[in-house]
């Protein structure tokens, strides 16, 4: 597992897939933009990260995301 910080935003992956976004004292939104795709943003004090989930079918979710750091 590989962990990402983006001050106290952990972005954690497996085997290079998304596995966890974990957030403290934040500002969190989820909000669907279409059928399949999803766009969350995490805000704290010392940054950003805007996340990308996406959806084919068969319960396989893909994830993106870019971190913008104070």
């Amino acid at each position: 597992m590989e962990v990402f910080h983006v001050g106290s935003i952990e972005i954690r992956t497996n085997d290079g897939r998304l596995d966890e976004v974990v957030a403290q004292n934040c500002q969190f939104h989820l909000e669907q933009m279409d059928d399949g795709h999803w766009w969350m943003e995490i805000r704290t004090m010392d940054g950003d990260v805007h996340v990308n989930l996406s959806s084919a079918g068969r319960g396989v979710i893909k994830g993106s995301w870019r971190d913008e750091p104070l």
